[in-house]
């Protein structure tokens, strides 16, 4: 059973017992039966994510956060508006964007899967310098169940190139409808020109699979500057920002879910930077 369909029959086996529903008083069925808090405390979705979140947080700080200044935020559901965007560069107060905003509660805070508090982190830091980079493999509107096939054969073959490339990639299935984002963490820093070259140019055979697009990478420009100070950013795993649905990853040949999940990220501890194509060419420059 995934997530969305145990929370709804969570709801439903407390919903139908309150006095006044009309389906008051008849009898449930197996899947409706009122369940008790402990069991509901113990097995809500997210929950391995929700446990996990101090680890997660720290793995997250060492690994992926490339400033702690800023950070994408996502607008409460109650106040997102169709064709604008969900998310804003936060602190929302500029002058709140310091060093140590971004701090490790608000990084539990999203592992906890609270709706209300999901974050992106940004892919390039104040330096130009990044500790991973990553393909979106996505898909939007009314030709995203078309592109399903062809996102999952462009995301497995670029995979399989940064496999053969010394890489150990993490493979997210992002949101459980043919969206993926495949994330590289880096044991050391790069130079942002050098890792935007190198994944712009690894994603150039897009139409050998179908897509009419190049997907997004990250990082997305080849640095900041004072026209663009925060450059592009990629939501962190863990809860979607709208669907009920939790980041699986794929290893031992299957997607892994919940706790397997978080066991697979954790046990990334990062790749050489000598393994991106021109680092060292950069770094023997006078």
């Amino acid at each position: 059973m995934d997530n969305s369909s145990q929370l709804l029959d969570c709801h439903n086996a407390l919903v139908i017992t309150q006095p006044g529903h009309p389906a008051a008083g008849v009898q449930a069925t197996e899947l409706q039966r009122p369940r008790t808090m402990l069991d509901l405390i113990n097995n809500f979705p997210g929950k391995p994510w929700y446990d996990a979140a101090g680890p997660l947080a720290q793995w997250t700080l060492e690994r992926l956060v490339n400033r702690d200044d800023a950070y994408r935020g996502y607008r409460w559901l109650d106040y997102r508006v169709p064709g604008r965007d969900i998310t804003f560069t936060a602190p929302w107060n500029e002058d709140d964007r310091v060093f140590g905003a971004l701090n490790r509660e608000i990084i539990e805070e999203h592992f906890r899967g609270n709706p209300e508090r999901l974050v992106g982190l940004h892919a390039i830091s104040v330096e130009n310098t990044c500790k991973w980079f990553a393909i979106d493999v996505d898909q939007h509107g009314a030709d995203g169940p078309v592109l399903v096939e062809e996102n999952i054969d462009a995301a497995f073959s670029w995979y399989g190139v940064l496999q053969v490339l010394g890489f150990h990639p993490l493979f997210f299935d992002a949101n459980g409808e043919g969206g993926f984002h495949l994330l590289v963490c880096l044991s050391g820093v790069v130079p942002s020109q050098v890792v935007h070259g190198f994944v712009t140019e690894l994603v150039q055979d897009f139409g050998v699979y179908g897509l009419k697009k190049a997907p997004d990478v990250y990082p997305g420009e080849p640095e900041v500057n004072p026209h663009r100070p925060h450059g592009s950013w990629l939501r962190l795993p863990g809860r979607h920002h709208t669907k009920l649905h939790w980041t699986k990853v794929w290893g031992r040949d299957r997607w892994l879910e919940d706790k397997e999940a978080v066991d697979a990220i954790l046990s990334v501890t990062g790749d050489l930077p000598e393994l991106v194509p021109g680092f060292e060419d950069y770094r023997m420059k006078p």
